[in-house]
């Protein structure tokens, strides 16, 4: 039986580096990226299977603005199409960080027989913006970022995201990887699916693998009983995620003002972007300073009760 691994990124940065030089040695020539719009020029230390708009759109699948952050199982479909000789596919994204060498959770994984394998597979709660378009179906979710699945589940799949696509009602929120893959795994009894955290205790735990807030890799807590933790990020990741995620949202909050930008001038859109970044500023420090103040009076209170 023969396992690929596949790293999906759209940038070949620290943390792409980072997962390359800890999966190389476990999976030698059976490790690839998946790569979403490659840039012209870029060569890599391994195999790539390119992703882009074309290669999406050719498969009957939908092109959505945001289909490369959103549609990660397009890259496992993208991966099945490049490797048809392989039975199961490992998707790991590059803010999976592992505390330890990874070869003895690979091997014991190895071993578990089902088409998926997952990290927290649990409902979403009733509050989940996907949830309030679900009409009343129950919708699952995993971490997504650290899953493996079998050839048969990825064409079942596959079959059903270019039907789902076909259908999209476009006043409808689409259903992330996470929602659709899982969704139909739990919803159905062809194909078996398991959370790895049951089928490797002491190597992977649910309170290691998280959806957010991104930590840093001095953050990583050693006490969770895994040596597989996510989201992680190097600090030159960390910077660049918090303010495309900063800018994302005030943009997305504030469409209001959209209408008025062919107005302006574009050095007037930069004078806007500076001021936001100066009162930007002031806030994301104040934070800070609460945090570390928080910090240092739990660490108090912990000394204190270690001598008591």
């Amino acid at each position: 039986m023969r396992t690929i691994a596949a790293i999906r990124t759209h940038v070949w940065g620290e943390e792409a580096r980072r997962l390359h030089a800890q999966l190389a040695p476990v999976f030698g020539a059976d490790l690839v990226v998946v790569f979403h719009n490659r840039p012209a020029g870029l060569d890599l230390p391994l195999p790539v299977v390119d992703i882009d708009d074309a290669w999406v759109a050719g498969q009957g699948l939908r092109v959505l603005p945001d289909w490369g952050w959103r549609c990660g199982d397009y890259f496992l479909y993208a991966l099945r199409a490049a490797r048809p000789d392989a039975d199961r596919f490992w998707l790991i994204e590059p803010d999976v960080y592992f505390s330890a060498d990874p070869a003895p959770l690979f091997a014991r994984l190895e071993t578990s027989p089902e088409d998926a394998l997952g990290v927290r597979i649990e409902p979403l709660p009733a509050n989940d913006v996907f949830m309030r378009h679900a009409g009343g179906r129950q919708l699952h979710r995993a971490i997504f970022a650290f899953t493996r699945w079998s050839a048969p589940v990825l064409d079942w799949l596959f079959d059903l995201r270019r039907r789902y696509s076909a259908d999209l009602d476009p006043a409808r929120k689409p259903l992330n990887d996470e929602c659709f893959c899982f969704t139909h795994l739990v919803e159905q009894d062809r194909f078996t699916h398991a959370d790895m955290a049951e089928r490797a205790p002491g190597l992977i735990s649910p309170a290691a693998m998280r959806t957010d807030p991104d930590i840093l890799m001095g953050m990583v807590r050693q006490d969770l009983g895994s040596i597989v933790h996510h989201p992680v990020r190097e600090r030159a990741g960390f910077v660049a995620t918090v303010a495309l995620r900063l800018a994302t949202r005030a943009i997305k909050h504030n469409d209001f003002i959209l209408p008025a930008l062919p107005y302006l001038s574009e050095a007037e859109v930069r004078d806007i972007c500076l001021r936001v970044g100066a009162q930007l500023e002031p806030h994301l420090l104040q934070e800070r300073m609460r945090q570390l103040r928080r910090r240092r009076r739990v660490a108090i209170e912990q000394e204190g009760n270690h001598h008591a």
